[in-house]
């Protein structure tokens, strides 16, 4: 109910705030008050999330992020649908509002489902139980790959701006970013737009 209140009465102000005042990303106050296992709480999250990515820039949303990182975001994200598989889609909506991907090309729901189901085989920190903070240094290589690209996204303003201009060569351009078919860096396919 707190976090429904909260999303409410959002401003870009109290967005603000709320962004500088986390540390470590938001996962680990669920664990920390052992309140991981309830989905219903960690969907008003995401909720909340959503608005905050609508109304602040990329930077201020990833403040509370270890490193600012897009990637330890990704992860954290991709957790959450591996403790409750049921949050996919609202995952799904998140990354289209971080990647401004209003049809949910770029990062599909099943896509969104299936990074979910293999967080916990490529975990790797076995002093403390799954997920903790959800750092990208806690899981392996292999799964760090297909994040990295996506903190690239949403990292990068300008991805933004190219989405809005050229939505269609975007898209082209990811499909083949993703599975490492296009040797061509995202920074410099931007500048050809």
């Amino acid at each position: 109910l707190e976090l429904n209140a909260l999303r409410d009465g959002l401003t870009s102000e109290t967005a603000t705030k709320l962004c500088s005042q986390l540390g470590c990303g938001y996962l680990i106050c669920f664990v920390k008050s052992d309140t991981f296992h309830y989905a219903k709480a960690m969907s008003a999250y995401i909720h909340l999330l959503i608005s905050i990515a609508k109304i602040v820039d990329r930077p201020t949303f990833l403040e509370p992020y270890p490193k600012g990182c897009g990637g330890c975001a990704s992860i954290q994200f991709f957790c959450m649908v591996s403790l409750h598989p049921e949050l996919a889609k609202d995952v799904f909506d998140l990354f289209r509002v971080l990647l401004n991907d209003d049809e949910g090309e770029i990062v599909t729901k099943d896509e969104v489902l299936a990074m979910g189901t293999m967080m916990r085989r490529q975990y790797k920190r076995r002093e403390n139980p799954f997920p903790y903070m959800g750092n990208c240094l806690d899981f392996t290589k292999e799964l760090r790959g297909m994040t990295d690209k996506l903190r690239d996204l949403i990292m990068n303003e300008e991805f933004g701006l190219a989405m809005e201009k050229n939505r269609t060569k975007c898209i082209s351009f990811l499909k083949q970013y993703f599975i490492g078919t296009n040797a061509l860096e995202l920074n410099k396919f931007l500048a050809t737009l």
